[in-house]
């Protein structure tokens, strides 16, 4: 799931939002099919080229999107 910004995103709370809502989707989805994720991946690609990863692992398996928050903002 992607979430491109046109400009800038200096605003940490645009930012924010648009993060949390990355992963509310992927929540709804596993939910539906009766599944969880062990960890959540992210990568934010900037205008200049570069890129930032993290993989942060939960310590139990789950598809409630306070669960799946954690690890997306931490």
């Amino acid at each position: 799931m992607r979430c491109s910004f046109d400009r800038h995103a200096l605003d940490g709370a645009a930012v924010r939002a648009a993060l949390l809502g990355l992963v509310v989707r992927p929540g709804v989805w596993l939910r539906r099919r009766g599944q969880a994720a062990r960890a959540l991946s992210r990568t934010l690609k900037f205008a200049d080229g570069t890129s930032w990863e993290r993989t942060r692992r939960r310590p139990e398996p789950s598809a409630r999107d306070g669960d799946l928050r954690q690890p997306a903002t931490g």
